[in-house]
């Protein structure tokens, strides 16, 4: 059989995404040639978000170009261009919760089919510190690796932006809470869809009103899967009985101010070792018996409920599930009106909300359309993460 030449492996190559992503987003067909191009035989410009960072700095005021090289097909009005250019300026990064203050209002809100929704900046950013712990945390990193893809602005008018836009990130999970004590390494796509409106205002030239956040499937039924371990349920069961005072032992925290999340103040280095294996802790010596005892009514309660919820290849943690615990345990750790969505009864929180009691099963055509969907698999494999959009390997991640 004669092998194909590098020329016809390029065109068969260039099919095939035709044919991938024809159904959702015929009209781009022409930037993707050019994209595709353009990485294989000039400097990557086209779609990449972070190149027009700069023009966006002085993009409020004079001769920024529109459309922006390269994003002819989706930055097609002059009223789409000022949103991209409000948008770039801003300098906003879901990674970095720094970048939130200019853009975000205590009534912004992000929501995450599979988790739930959170508000405001310190809500968002309580969010992030999840993946963001860092030291003996579940995890750290949330690094943007690369250049953001931007895919969409469909709706966008003078009075309201609208902008889909997809990176790759990198995770860290600490070996500590994973099966085996497995070092494991996960890039992964997230894709976002902002509304927001522009200011004019040099030093805040958006107002962010809402994000639709989308993660693989594929992620969170391995995040399932890794925590399921003994150390895990040891961590939430013991932020229940000594920060949440299940049981009676500890003082609760003071409450925050109603509607209101804490500011997160986590440090790197913050150890989450349970106090009831501190064998010199003081509440360990005090409460030893009882501690133990309602850890251990804990842990069985903890056990006995399923990983997550599922529905149509999709895990869903804002049900009656672990993973739900997992992750209100972590924020209950250093803000209490979290520890009601971590006990086992369907307790409201300060706001009235009960958590981790029942999923709604959202699919994720209530967040996003079908192009918007396919633009996020398309967004995927142009960053190297293929149809199931991460990559996990079974080793530290690389500095």
């Amino acid at each position: 059989v004669e092998t194909q030449s590098g020329e016809n492996l390029y065109f068969s190559f260039l099919l095939q995404i035709q044919l991938y992503i024809e159904h959702y987003y015929r009209a781009q067909l022409n930037n993707i040639y050019l994209y595709l191009n353009m990485k294989l035989h000039a400097p990557p410009i086209f779609l990449l978000f972070s190149s027009a960072i700069t023009l966006g700095k002085s993009a409020l005021a004079q001769n920024t170009p529109c459309p922006p090289p390269g994003l002819e097909q989706v930055v097609d009005t002059e009223e789409k261009c000022m949103c991209f250019y409000s948008l770039a300026a801003s300098g906003i990064d879901l990674g970095n919760a720094s970048t939130f203050d200019s853009a975000f209002t205590d009534d912004t809100v992000q929501e995450i089919i599979e988790t739930g929704s959170y508000y405001g900046v310190d809500g968002i950013a309580e969010y992030i510190s999840f993946v963001k712990s860092g030291g003996e945390g579940f995890s750290s990193g949330y690094t943007r690796i690369g250049t953001p893809l931007f895919l969409d602005m469909t709706g966008s008018t003078a009075q309201q932006c609208v902008a889909t836009i997809a990176d790759r990130r990198r995770v860290s999970f600490n070996s500590r809470f994973l099966v085996d004590n497995q070092e494991t390494c996960v890039d992964m796509l997230t894709g976002n869809t902002f509304y927001y409106k522009m200011t004019g205002i040099q030093e805040a030239p958006i107002t962010v009103q809402r994000i639709n956040s989308w993660v693989p499937s594929g992620f969170l039924s391995f995040l399932t899967t890794v925590t399921e371990t003994k150390a895990t349920a040891e961590y939430v069961c013991d932020v229940l009985v000594n920060s949440c005072d299940m049981g009676g032992i500890a003082k609760p925290a003071k409450k925050s101010q109603k509607g209101k999340a804490k500011k997160v103040s986590k440090s790197s280095s913050q150890s989450l070792t349970p106090l009831y294996l501190h064998k010199h802790n003081k509440k360990f010596k005090k409460h030893n018996q009882l501690e133990r005892k309602n850890i251990a009514k804990c842990l069985v309660d903890f056990n006995a409920l399923p990983l997550s919820d599922s529905s149509n290849n999709s895990f869903y943690f804002d049900g009656n599930s672990r993973g739900c615990r997992v992750f209100h345990a972590y924020y209950a750790s250093s803000n209490p009106d979290h520890c009601p969505h971590v006990f086992f009864e369907a307790d409201e929180d300060v706001d009235g909300q009960v958590k981790c009691n029942k999923s709604e099963l959202k699919p994720h055509t209530d967040l996003f359309s079908e192009k918007e969907l396919g633009l996020f698999m398309f967004a995927s494999t142009m960053l190297g993460l293929g149809e199931s959009g991460f990559d996990l390997q079974m080793r530290a991640c690389q500095a």
